[in-house]
């Protein structure tokens, strides 16, 4: 690699790395000032609580199937409570965000 290209690769890196902190940052500031989730992530957390009562079926009786079946694999596996999950889900959908659009 030249110099030039070295410079420029660190450069983006760098400018992804900021991003990421930002949208991070940004994503978690209602959860650090204690606000409640809001009315969208209240029905997740319903639909989520009733797909452990009574399995993955009630997923397809919603508007999103495959979202709430990723929704509920993914909180199974890391075996969170549904509030916390759902307060971590836009860390990582932000994270997730900038690192495609770069």
């Amino acid at each position: 690699m030249s110099g030039k290209t070295r410079k420029t690769w660190l450069d983006w890196r760098i400018l992804v790395g900021f991003a990421v902190l930002l949208g991070v940052f940004v994503s978690s500031y209602q959860w650090s000032r204690g606000y409640p989730l809001g009315q969208d992530a209240r029905y997740y957390a319903y639909v989520l609580g009733r797909m452990d009562i009574m399995g993955f079926r009630i997923a397809f009786s919603t508007e999103r199937p495959f979202f709430f079946l990723l929704l509920h694999t993914i909180k199974e596996i890391s075996r969170l409570d549904p509030s916390v999950f759902l307060r971590l889900v836009p860390l990582a959908l932000s994270t997730i965000l900038v690192c495609a659009t770069y």
